[in-house]
């Protein structure tokens, strides 16, 4: 299970654990930390449908967005 504070230090990327799930202590909600501007050509970014996977563009410096889980790819 992951704790609240836990870390993982890719190099490029730092992911930080903000919340737990209770039920299976799953991570809730992560923050990511990228070395790089989030539009760099080297990213492709990608958010599944719920049956395909779609392009995605990131938010802007400072915004914020919440990707929701969605059925079909895990089930």
């Amino acid at each position: 299970p992951f704790q609240i504070g836990d870390v993982v230090d890719l190099g490029d990327l730092r992911v930080e654990v903000l919340g737990v799930d209770q039920e299976g202590g799953g991570p809730s909600s992560i923050r990511y930390e990228f070395s790089e501007r989030l539009k760099a050509e080297r990213y492709l970014w990608m958010v599944w449908n719920g049956n395909h996977y779609e392009e995605w563009a990131p938010p802007a410096v400072g915004d914020e967005v919440v990707l929701t889980s969605r059925p079909g790819i895990f089930e």
